[in-house]
């Protein structure tokens, strides 16, 4: 058994923290180097564990252990709240390499705004071991700082800094370490730190507004630039926060999801970074795991204020050694003011060629591309039985009839099973509009008694249930929960928002609904059949996999604005013929290439 499956044993049989502390006590027990005032306190205090001293006695330990059982220890719903997650020590030496000039690192100021467990402030410290005693404890006295919101970090990272120092022969009674319980985000730098920071380094929160208490959200949304719209993430405000306070001549290190680099939702923060030009060098870890079984895709970011024209970055290819990729990784440069406001590409400039050759023509798919229905409760309104040519909805085991006219073809795109018979997986849905196909209109109370009778009567048994939704204005309570999608008719193809390869799949039904997905709807520009050869080819593949982001299995988002500036050419009969007709896949790939570049 290894050294972190006995650990895991034991963590189990007792608990994290209790675990942690006995790792500590046997480091401290078994070191003769000098120990200070707090170690002294710390080994006569500490009620030795027997059985766990017996388990461990035999293994090679070191501070990082104590660290992740420190949080391994948080609870569950502490992580969910506050975004933590514990950082690997390649990642943490990365960032301080990258960020600090340790020539002048004596006389300047370091902090970590979310320190947790104080990795970084270990792993900053493990990188001066070759300091005297005095000069060190100095440096961590006066100059090196954590802040975290969780009380018990201040009494974790204490315990770590000194027994690390006791490892390393450094113990000194003259030490002070500076660890402050308090929000990063709302409390005043300036009255704890004796100066503006030159070096701020961390692994700052990850928490999605969802995730967030409403006052505090709100708080957020009216004190930050880049939290005051969307789907925005707490790590935006850490970036604002930690730069307003970074001195002039300063750096940040910072490891953090990396899909704002794209999404819709970190358009702010990617503004705020890009239009102050504090961007100097970005590793984007693409769908590799850091943090796995934790799903989250990460990017180094390296800012500064020296208004920086190029940036240095690399995207990481899918890799079984992420470490040794990240210190082999070979970077490329762009221009600031290349980066586009829609989503920032990091591209080698032969992929931006032919990027830039896709999407030249003038058909683009943008209008062509619309979203499915969203009635906000759908299990009430997907019809349940379907016998003898009549429709059914089931409530209670009480089967509610309801008429044919009420009732529209459905598409749950994320079910479709067979591609090519889509016939076995249609749905139906009940529709409470009129056939107006451009502007539908829902029925009224009054129309729905005369014509509808026994639909009306289904609704009026789920009204509360339909009133509980979050509905834009609404004249009828049963309309859809959303507008969206309930004009669209016509020959489409449906396509669902991750795929590992492009999947289209042809719905020649014009008046088939679609949720759970996207469709692209056939238009005059070019026969739809041959449209979905053209982009299920190679060429729409190499287009999503460097424009859009991607999650862990290899799926790329599809959403439309990752599609919408794919265009195609204007084709010839005989053009179209061929792509219609050509059933080997590597000639019909060719082929397709050749219209593009």
């Amino acid at each position: 058994m290894n050294k972190n499956e006995i650990i895991t044993r034991l963590a189990e049989k007792f608990n994290s923290e209790e675990v942690a502390l006995q790792i500590a006590y046997k480091l401290v027990a078994d070191s003769t180097n000098y120990k200070n005032d707090y170690i002294k306190n710390f080994e006569t205090t500490t009620i030795k564990n027997t059985y766990i001293q017996d388990e461990i006695k035999n293994l090679e330990l070191n501070i990082v252990d104590i660290q992740n059982l420190f949080e391994a220890s948080i609870d569950n719903q502490d992580k969910k709240e506050n975004g933590i997650v514990y950082t690997p020590g390649y990642i943490v030496d990365y960032i301080i390499k990258s960020t600090i000039n340790f020539n002048d690192l004596a006389n300047s100021i370091v902090v970590d705004p979310a320190c947790g467990c104080g990795a970084f402030l270990t792993g900053l410290i493990d990188k001066l071991n070759e300091w005297d005693t005095d000069r060190l404890c100095s440096f961590i006295s006066n100059k090196l700082y954590g802040f975290d919101l969780n009380e018990r970090c201040k009494k974790d990272v204490e315990l770590v800094i000194n027994v690390q120092l006791l490892l390393l022969n450094k113990s000194s009674n003259d030490l002070k370490i500076n660890v402050i319980t308090m929000d990063s985000l709302f409390c005043d730098w300036s009255s704890t730190l004796p100066e503006k920071p030159k070096y701020i380094i961390g692994n700052p929160p990850y928490v999605k507004v969802q995730n967030m208490n409403k006052d505090y959200m709100a708080k957020l949304k009216s004190e930050f630039e880049t939290t005051k719209s969307g789907g925005f993430n707490l790590f935006y405000a850490f970036i604002e926060k930690s730069m307003s306070t970074l001195s002039s001549d300063g750096f940040l290190g910072f490891i953090t999801p990396n899909n704002f680099l794209k999404i819709k939702s970190g358009t702010d923060l990617r503004n705020y970074i890009a239009s102050n030009k504090y961007l100097s060098k970005i590793i984007d870890f693409d769908c590799n795991m850091i943090f796995a079984p934790v799903m989250t895709y990460n990017c180094i970011m390296i800012l500064n204020k020296k208004g920086n024209e190029l940036i240095d970055y690399v995207v990481l290819e899918k890799t079984s050694d992420i470490r040794d990729s990240l210190e082999k990784a070979t970077f490329n440069s762009i221009h600031t003011s290349d980066l586009d406001k829609d989503g920032w590409l990091f591209l080698p400039n032969s992929v931006k060629i032919i990027i830039d050759k896709i999407e030249r023509f003038d058909n683009k798919l943008d209008k062509q591309i619309k979203t499915g229905i969203a009635t906000l409760r759908d299990k009430y309104y997907i019809i349940d039985k379907v016998k003898n040519g009549k429709y059914y909805k089931i409530l209670d085991s009480v089967e509610y009839e309801i008429e044919k006219e009420m009732v529209r073809p459905l598409y749950k795109v994320s079910d479709i099973g067979n591609v090519n018979n889509i016939e076995n997986d249609k749905k139906f849905i009940i529709f409470p509009y009129d056939d107006n196909r451009k502007k539908p209109k829902p029925l009224s109370q009054e129309l729905m008694k005369i014509n509808y009778p026994l639909t009306l009567k289904y609704f009026d048994a789920i009204k509360s249930v339909l009133d509980e939704r979050n509905k834009f204005k609404v004249t009828e309570y049963y309309e859809y929960g959303r507008s969206q999608g309930i004009n669209n008719t016509g020959a489409k193809l449906l396509y669902s928002q991750f795929l590992e390869k492009p999947k289209f799949i042809m719905c020649t039904d014009d008046l088939a609904l679609l949720c759970n997905g996207f469709a692209i709807y056939e238009d005059e520009r070019l026969d739809l059949k041959c449209l979905q050869r053209i982009i299920q080819s190679e060429v729409m593949d190499f287009y999503i996999k460097n424009t859009s982001y991607s999650i862990e299995g290899g799926f790329h988002c599809y959403q439309k604005k990752y599609l919408k500036k794919f265009s195609f050419p204007s084709l010839t009969d005989e053009q179209i013929d061929y792509i219609l007709n050509e059933n080997d896949e590597t000639k019909l790939n060719s082929y397709i290439w050749k219209l593009y570049l």
